[in-house]
């Protein structure tokens, strides 16, 4: 059986992440680049970038680097295209979608922060890249958050976030505490800029505060 390197599995995700999310029509998009990708023409983008092929400047750019295997060469690919001006807007935005699929294999909160923003400032063009259309939310920053349970078993910990998430449609982290005798793992939901605001949030939707719930700080450091 063959084995992969963390860096390998992380460019498979990505690539198993793009054929799942983006949608089969392409109506309305003009990149050549965008529709081929869209539609899941990926010989056609290839053949655009071989010596002499039919793409040229950015748009040969941008195709090599989603095009590329090697996930960190993609990455560095894609750095760069992002900051670059000169990158026309529906391929900055396929820029960022597989920047953020990439944050999110590798369970990267800023980079995920970061491309969310952007692609949640071409909603038009980036929505059309999912599957349902609908851009995941971007993470909320504040340092305040409500425990809702902390778990010696990581497993019961991992079950009650992922119902919180579904029923809530907020952000839950599992934060690992040390303890004496041993690890809790709690489950904290929100990011609210003040202690107040999640205090509201708890009781509007968790019941009562250091009986349901309490309201807890992020580090800062």
């Amino acid at each position: 059986m063959k084995r992969f390197t963390r860096i390998q599995l992380i460019i498979l995700i990505v690539m198993l992440m793009s054929s799942i999310l983006h949608p089969s029509s392409v109506l309305g998009f003009e990149s050549q680049v965008v529709k081929l990708w869209s539609r899941g023409d990926l010989d056609s983008l290839r053949s655009g970038i071989q010596p002499g092929g039919w793409l040229q400047g950015t748009s040969r750019d941008v195709a090599a680097a989603i095009l590329t295997t090697d996930g960190l060469s993609a990455y560095e690919q894609l750095r760069i295209l992002a900051n670059r001006n000169n990158v026309p807007v529906e391929e900055k935005a396929l820029v960022y979608y597989h920047l953020y699929g990439y944050y999110c294999a590798v369970h990267n909160r800023d980079g995920i922060i970061e491309t969310l923003r952007y692609l949640h400032s071409q909603p038009s063009i980036s929505s059309r890249f999912f599957h349902d259309g609908v851009l995941p939310p971007v993470p909320q920053e504040g340092t305040w958050a409500i425990q809702i349970g902390a778990f010696g078993s990581r497993a019961n910990a991992e079950r009650l976030a992922s119902t919180t998430r579904s029923e809530h449609d907020v952000q839950v982290d599992i934060i690992p505490l040390r303890r004496s005798n041993g690890a809790l793992y709690a489950v904290w939901v929100g990011r609210f800029e003040t202690s107040d605001e999640a205090r509201n949030y708890g009781n509007r939707h968790f019941g009562r505060e250091n009986h349901d719930f309490r309201v807890v700080r992020h580090s800062t450091e």
